[in-house]
């Protein structure tokens, strides 16, 4: 499948993947209320973390492997040793899954707590990441398309008011759980060679390592934030938090293929005079930034608009979403550090990456047990600061990676 094709299919995806949950959002807020929705909203940021966790970096590492992977034995032998290690991580955060909310503010959700632990336990079989490798865009875009619709239907019939939080989670966790099944019935029929082999598994979870130690953490700093939220927001912020957090993933996935699609424009003029490549990635930072700028603007419009007009009602209020509408001004390092971490890594600086993401979340640890002791509402100040030190140590280090090429 060519670059285009393959662009074009992996922004469908996350168009589906996105804007059925977007759709979702006004109806389920005018319904069940601003402040259940964001109960529900606490679960699945929680799910779609461990989801994260027990892919292992598979998502990486798994399509560079197919790619390459020429006999059918070898690359079901590598497949079953995948579902074995999630299958295990899978327990360990389905136990980690049941603690945290047991120590939330939401213990008592027992149903939706049960829901969603199935919904990660189904990540077991999420092998998009397969198909990805082998550019079967189609069939994950029919089963991600089937699970949105099947969701939307659902929530039509069965969710009329407050007292449906029940039904609202079980719509959101089938989103996740119907492609997984679809995934690994469909990789049951083809698999012809089940066979566990011990020495295989240990070798790709060493080679996996590094890529799950770096997607865990870079994956945890949202949820754990959230969780301190869900104690010092009101219930009425807390859902508004998740309505601008909905929003903000939104934009960030929008914004994905197009970081991707720049990183062939450079990769063409890696081997060129310095000063070519260097006048390329000026180019593009320009264009993405001013890209990323207008796009931060126009989601708080889009929210507040849709408060104004009662778009979304279920006792939001203009008040309750100031705090959280500061989480939006952290889309702008999200997708910058999308664009800086390619080039980096096209740099042949994949280090120099994980190091700057790990040595910022752990300057952030004390400006953050500070907030939660003596100014909590600039919690949220800490999460977005620490996302532009990010954005500005990846551009530093592209900066000097530039000079001396």
């Amino acid at each position: 499948m060519s670059l285009k094709k393959s662009l074009i299919s992996l922004t469908t995806l996350k168009a589906i993947d996105f804007l059925f949950p977007l759709l979702l959002i006004p109806l389920a807020i005018n319904k069940i209320g601003i402040e259940n929705y964001g109960i529900v909203a606490f679960f699945q940021t929680w799910t779609i973390f461990f989801i994260t966790v027990i892919d292992f970096g598979f998502v990486i590492s798994g399509i560079q492997k197919i790619a390459i992977i020429q006999k059918k034995i070898i690359e079901d032998t590598y497949l079953i040793s995948s579902v074995f290690i999630k299958l295990l991580i899978s327990i360990i955060s389905i136990i980690t899954f049941i603690v945290i909310i047991k120590v939330s503010p939401f213990s008592n959700y027992n149903e939706l707590m049960l829901m969603f632990s199935f919904a990660i336990f189904s990540g077991i079989g999420n092998f998009q990441w397969y198909y990805q490798s082998k550019s079967k865009y189609k069939f994950i875009l029919i089963s991600s398309l089937l699970s949105r619709m099947l969701a939307l239907a659902l929530f039509l019939v069965t969710v009329k008011g407050d007292d449906d939080i029940q039904q609202f989670g079980f719509i959101i966790s089938i989103m996740y759980i119907i492609p997984n099944v679809i995934y690994m019935i469909e990789r049951k029929m083809n698999i012809r060679y089940i066979k566990f082999n011990t020495s295989y598994i240990k070798l790709i979870f060493k080679s996996n390592l590094n890529i799950f130690i770096y997607r865990m953490v870079n994956a945890s700093v949202f949820p754990i934030y959230i969780y301190f939220f869900s104690f010092i927001f009101t219930g009425g912020e807390f859902g508004a938090l998740s309505l601008v957090q909905r929003f903000l993933g939104a934009a960030i996935n929008f914004s994905t293929p197009i970081t991707q699609a720049l990183i062939p424009h450079l990769s063409k003029v890696k081997n060129s005079p310095k000063n070519d490549y260097k006048k390329e990635f000026n180019k593009l930072n320009v264009r993405l930034l001013a890209f990323s700028v207008i796009l931060m603007v126009f989601v708080p419009i889009t929210i507040f608009t849709g408060v104004i007009f009662n778009v979304f009602s279920g006792g939001l209020v203009i008040k309750d979403l100031l705090i959280p509408s500061i989480l939006i001004f952290s889309l702008v390092p999200h997708v910058m550090n999308s664009f800086y971490s390619q080039s980096l890594v096209l740099l042949e600086s994949s280090d120099i990456v994980r190091n700057i993401i790990l040595l910022s979340i752990i300057i952030s640890v004390p400006f953050f047990i500070i907030s939660v002791a003596f100014a909590n509402k600039m919690l949220i100040i800490n999460y977005v600061a620490t996302y532009f030190a990010i954005m500005f140590l990846l551009l530093l280090k592209n900066r000097n990676k530039l000079n001396d090429k």
